[in-house]
């Protein structure tokens, strides 16, 4: 590479000597070191002009085309579409908007709730038949928030108390145990008196089905099972065919205006 370059510097110096050098533009060429002095200047009329010719210039392992007076052209991109165009004055790139966080939508406030009995376990189980609906109100307060999800607690009008967890995506519900001491009716369904029986209530919530119009969640559906254990009877009470195994209902609850 350096070989071909001292070669191109040497062909413009000798034509320089022939064709355009006046008698007072002396050029001297060391042949020991290759190098080229470059002629003296002179002013023209209070210009300064340079005493050389049309030729090729070594810049910084570049070449350039250049003339006498003009100023090196610039240099192409390597994709061959010239010089970079500069970016417009005052323009910026506008940055992308923001993704929620879970503490933007997580469910809260006040929710007006209906549950429906879907199916009874005996079918013939005392209590209240398929098709039954209970309306109840739920407060949610959403208690811990981080970047990554919201935990926060559910209270019904009715005594239940959900936890839940928000994510950004799902929602997930718990009801914990409910422990209850019933007291025994005979076939009339009046009460046996001194005659109980131990209730143990466990609650199957499934994945709840989550809307929003408006940012934060505002309606919630799912079903759930509840089971029923019954132990430590006491005076006249006894298991029967039709005391209640297992109830499974539907729970919708929106949002309502504060």
């Amino acid at each position: 590479m350096w070989e071909d370059s001292r070669g191109v510097v040497r062909g413009s110096a000798e034509e320089a000597r022939r064709h355009a050098f006046s008698d007072d533009a002396k050029e001297r060429v060391d042949e020991h070191h290759h190098v080229i002095k470059a002629p003296r200047a002179r002013s023209r009329g209070g210009v300064l002009v340079a005493a050389g010719v049309a030729g090729l210039l070594l810049v910084g392992g570049g070449v350039y085309a250049a003339t006498r007076g003009d100023a090196p052209a610039a240099e192409a991109q390597p994709d061959g579409n010239g010089p970079p165009s500069p970016s417009p004055a005052g323009t910026e790139s506008s940055a992308p908007p923001e993704e929620p966080t879970p503490a933007d939508t997580t469910p809260t406030g006040v929710f007006a709730v209906t549950h429906e009995v879907l199916r009874r376990i005996p079918a013939n189980s005392k209590g209240d038949p398929v098709g039954t609906t209970v309306t109840s109100r739920w407060r949610v307060t959403p208690t811990r928030c981080d970047e990554n999800q919201c935990t926060g607690r559910v209270k019904s009008s009715s005594g239940a108390v959900y936890r839940y967890t928000w994510d950004g995506a799902e929602l997930t519900l718990q009801r914990a145990q409910d422990q209850a001491v019933l007291t025994c009716e005979d076939d009339a369904g009046q009460p046996i008196p001194a005659s109980t029986a131990d209730a143990l209530y466990d609650y199957e919530v499934d994945q709840p089905q989550v809307t929003s119009e408006a940012g934060a969640i505002d309606r919630i559906e799912f079903t759930y099972w509840r089971r029923l254990t019954l132990s430590n009877f006491v005076g006249l009470c006894a298991p029967t065919p039709r005391d209640e195994r297992a109830v499974q209902a539907r729970v919708v609850a929106q949002a309502v205006s504060q």
